[in-house]
């Protein structure tokens, strides 16, 4: 099922973070292949909040998205199934307590909480944090090596595996090159894209 391409299958799950009396929901997201991640911080959770996270996801990555696995959240049911379902993605719940089923976003989440999230005092909301979280983004996504990734970082890794698949068609000795969109096809676009997708709203459907 998790196949190896690019925006083929993202685990998506929820951290609840409390401090002092607030509580605070960061939707996560990350992508089996290349490791690609995404979050996005909310103050209060709903499926109505959450079905907007799909559509960042899509804007950001720029190509379709197959498959999503969620757990059985509240926030993933009605207005988050119906934007899935808008964007043609297949959603898959994994099953309950079974945490190994969900190692790559377990892995992000650990590694988001670790390496940003403590960095900070929760008392600022989600319209001050998320432009710094998305700072941390750009820096996992372009930056940070993964050893699973033979110590690329997920952008770069994008551009090996699809620099390796470049079909081509040789005519009257020529080799004509083409290559397909992708993510990371323009690795600034896809920067901005990180930068921008914090102030991105969705448009409503017509």
């Amino acid at each position: 099922m998790k196949e190896g391409r690019p925006c083929f299958f993202f685990h998506v799950d929820t951290i609840v973070i409390y401090w002092n009396e607030l509580k605070r929901y960061i939707l996560t997201a990350v992508d089996h292949a290349t490791k690609i991640g995404y979050a996005r911080m909310y103050k209060n959770i709903s499926s109505r909040s959450a079905a907007e996270f799909p559509y960042r996801l899509r804007y950001l990555v720029n190509q379709p998205i197959e498959n999503f696995q969620t757990d059985n959240g509240s926030e993933f049911a009605l207005e988050f199934e119906r934007a899935t379902a808008k964007l043609g993605i297949h959603r898959y719940c994994s099953s309950v307590k079974t945490p190994k089923n969900n190692l790559d976003i377990e892995r992000f989440n650990e590694t988001l909480e670790y390496a940003w999230l403590y960095n900070f005092t929760l008392s600022l909301g989600p319209q001050e944090l998320n432009p710094r979280l998305t700072e941390w983004l750009i820096e996992y996504n372009f930056n940070r090596p993964h050893q699973s990734l033979a110590y690329l970082t997920p952008v770069e890794y994008i551009e090996h595996e699809f620099a390796k698949n470049i079909p081509q068609s040789v005519t009257h000795g020529v080799t004509h090159v083409s290559q397909p969109s992708h993510p990371a096809k323009e690795g600034s676009m896809f920067r901005c894209k990180y930068q921008t997708g914090t102030h991105f709203a969705r448009k409503k459907d017509k």
